[in-house]
């Protein structure tokens, strides 16, 4: 499976990356919390097949951070959540934080997802 470039990391290193629900998730997680506790990494350092020697793998998201602070490698990378929400039926979407070392700061929101 051939991966279409998104971005080549970053020059900067990563100091935090928040996923936060903007719905209701479960009972633990409610609008506005972060659902880090329950997040995967996983990516690849080149555009290339992820069959191939560039594969990271999935990781946790804090190891996925203290691995990027220096410099972010990582051509593409997934975000995966580790659990469903409680109420499937309802769209979710979420917001991605993410805090480079030298103070920039991004954030983005998700469209609308059903999970089935």
């Amino acid at each position: 499976m051939l991966i279409a470039p998104v971005s080549q990391g970053s020059e900067e290193g990563l100091d935090t990356l928040y996923v936060i629900t903007v719905e209701d998730y479960d009972t633990v997680h409610s609008a506005g919390d972060t659902l880090n506790d329950m997040i995967t990494m996983e990516g690849q350092i080149s555009y290339r097949s992820f069959e191939d020697d560039n594969y990271v793998g999935d990781i946790s998201l804090q190891r996925y951070v203290s691995e990027n602070r220096q410099i972010i490698e990582e051509y593409v990378t997934q975000i995966r959540l580790n659990q469903e929400p409680l109420h499937k039926q309802k769209s979710h979407s979420f917001k991605i934080a993410y805090h480079l070392g030298n103070g920039e700061q991004y954030v983005a929101q998700t469209n609308e997802v059903l999970f089935q």
